[in-house]
């Protein structure tokens, strides 16, 4: 009886639920990577055939492919805080 008052009881830390939701965001609404994307790989394009030079180039694809990075590592952070998640058993 006492495990299932302290499950009642048990709350998830903020940043966990702010990171879920921001998650769940994504998820729900995953037509917002499409125009993302199709500009990100515009632009690369265009500075391919524009001839710029490399450090530019790369420049821009690490800048362009930081939310995705930033999304990866979120949903990491997340997924190994539920693994390890403090609560009852």
């Amino acid at each position: 009886m006492t495990r299932l008052a302290s499950v009642r009881d048990f709350t998830w830390h903020p940043g966990v639920m702010r990171r879920t939701a921001g998650i769940k965001f994504l998820h729900e609404n995953w037509w917002l990577a499409l125009p993302y994307l199709v500009v990100a790989f515009g632009l690369l394009n265009y500075m391919q055939i524009r001839a710029t030079s490399d450090q530019q180039f790369w420049s821009v694809f690490l800048i362009m492919s930081l939310p995705i990075a930033l999304y990866s590592v979120l949903c990491f952070v997340t997924g190994a805080f539920l693994i390890d998640a403090p609560g009852p058993i």
